[in-house]
């Protein structure tokens, strides 16, 4: 495993782990969104793009350019 691979497998972990919850709406994420303004539907939708950039960040090393994008937040 390369030095890149470890921090690419925490962020995909972190990212995927939060984006399920979010669109789940589990335990206390409800509140704080409800707290800052967002709606359920909001929320879930967060969620679905927090997903969606930890699959991006996961297939950065069989896609480069693709999986770059999703790495650097634009």
């Amino acid at each position: 495993m390369s030095l890149s691979a470890a921090p690419a497998c925490l962020i995909v972990l972190i990212f995927a782990l939060l984006g399920v919850a979010k669109i789940m709406a589990l335990g206390p994420m409800p509140g704080p969104a409800a707290h800052a303004g967002f709606t359920i539907t909001v929320y879930r939708v967060i969620g679905a793009l927090e997903l969606a950039r930890a699959i991006g960040v996961a297939l950065g090393p069989v896609l480069p350019l693709r999986g770059g994008w999703p790495a650097s937040g634009s």
